[in-house]
């Protein structure tokens, strides 16, 4: 005969181990969150590696923060905007800590190579441009110190740049890394415009792997633009050739993506919109939200969506 009281128990004993299984999931993440994740946030000490000096600095982590802040910031913003670039920065730099170990191999839980972030030293920021902003943002980084920008409770590599034209730009289409939170949004914001004259001979000096031989054989420049979801350039086609876009901008130092080309005697005009790659938070764009009312905290949640904002304090 089937023994009741023991299947009863036995059927209790899975119950509670099925729990338990569920349980021990959320209680890990509400223990790593609360153990971990605050942990490197802390104003510690970091070190960093500058490529160009052959050296390597120990700093607290608040005045590398300050240094890439200074880097990335052009001139005064609303202070939403600066507190608003100060969370998403402190995340990004989380993000990103130890990466450079992988990246390019250097010894330092940050470094200033092309996949990592530009950094300014603050006593060189104020030579050449006052410290009214580097004060203004080192008040802000300690106002909201224990502030961060999460996704799915990892941090979040908030990116941002000075100003894009109509929306932002999805980060697959520039760095081929697709993150949920760092797809275009619209950006209501009046971008800044640039225009360009480029000379014929240095089109064809600067493009000559390109180019080669096709121009002086009687084919045109005639240009053309292949764009991309957003609108800006993926491709620039000159003399029957197609060149990236990157290289193009990179080259002829055009300061974004989003730019009409055409022909004109003697070379090319372009005409630019916005500065910068395009991807994660415009600084003009939470400038415009900033002033029509929003807080800095619409500002993340809005360019950055499907994050959290959380503190320890």
């Amino acid at each position: 005969m089937i023994n009741l009281k023991k299947l009863r128990l036995t059927a209790l004993i899975i119950l509670l181990l099925s729990l338990l299984a569920l349980a021990l999931p959320m209680l890990a993440g509400r223990i790593y969150k609360k153990l971990d994740i605050f942990s490197d946030s802390k104003n510690s000490d970091i070190t960093l590696f500058l490529h160009e000096k052959g050296e390597k600095l120990e700093l607290s982590f608040n005045e590398y923060l300050l240094g890439v802040l200074l880097a990335q910031i052009d001139g005064d913003h609303h202070r939403e905007t600066l507190r608003a670039a100060v969370v998403a920065s402190r995340s990004a730099l989380l993000y990103m800590k130890g990466a450079c170990r992988q990246l390019c191999k250097a010894d330092a839980d940050y470094c200033n190579c092309e996949s990592s972030f530009r950094y300014m030293g603050r006593e060189a920021y104020e030579k050449d441009n006052g410290d009214s902003l580097s004060s203004k943002l080192f008040e802000l980084i300690r106002e909201s110190d224990g502030e961060i920008l999460l996704y799915r409770d990892s941090y979040a590599l908030a990116l941002m740049h000075r100003s894009s034209y109509i929306t932002t730009e999805s980060s697959y289409e520039v760095y081929k890394r697709s993150y949920p939170y760092l797809e275009p949004v619209i950006t209501a914001e009046n971008p800044e415009i640039k225009e360009f004259f480029i000379l014929e001979s240095e089109i064809l000096q600067k493009l000559g792997k390109y180019i080669g031989e096709r121009y002086g054989a009687g084919i045109p420049l005639s240009p053309s633009l292949k764009l991309g979801r957003t609108g800006r350039v993926d491709s620039v086609n000159l003399c029957m050739c197609d060149i990236p876009a990157s290289e193009f901008t990179e080259i002829f130092g055009i300061p974004s993506r989003s730019f009409e080309i055409k022909e004109a005697y003697g070379g090319l005009v372009v005409t630019s919109y916005g500065v910068g790659d395009g991807v994660g938070m415009s600084l003009m764009g939470a400038d415009k939200m900033c002033s029509d009312g929003f807080s800095y905290k619409d500002v993340l949640l809005y360019y950055f969506k499907g994050c959290k904002i959380i503190s320890e304090n």
